[in-house]
C-alpha cells in the first residue's frame, strides 16, 4: 500500500501484521508492506480511508479498487 503521513502514524501505532514494514517514499508518502488475509474486512478497511491509501499490490486487488473508483466517478459526474 502507498499511504500518506496520517496513515503512517496510525499503522505505526497499530500494525496490520507482525510482518509489517514501512519505507519512506518522496513527497510525504510511504510504502507499507504486510502479509494479511484477503478478506472482505480488508477491503472495507482500505475503503474506509479513501484517498489516504493506494493499493499497489497484489495487482488483482489494485484492479478491483480501480474498477470501484471508476464506478464512483461515473456516479458523481
Amino acid at each position: 500500500l502507498k499511504i500518506n503521513s496520517f496513515m503512517k502514524q496510525l499503522l505505526s501505532e497499530t500494525p496490520l501484521s507482525e510482518t509489517q514494514s514501512i519505507q519512506e517514499l518522496d513527497d510525504d508518502y510511504f510504502l507499507i508492506q504486510a502479509t494479511v488475509k484477503d478478506t472482505g474486512q480488508l477491503r472495507w478497511w482500505i475503503q474506509s480511508f479513501g484517498s489516504s491509501i493506494e493499493v499497489i499490490e497484489p495487482l488483482d486487488l489494485r484492479e478491483e479498487f480501480a474498477q470501484e473508483a471508476r464506478a464512483l466517478m461515473a456516479i458523481y459526474r
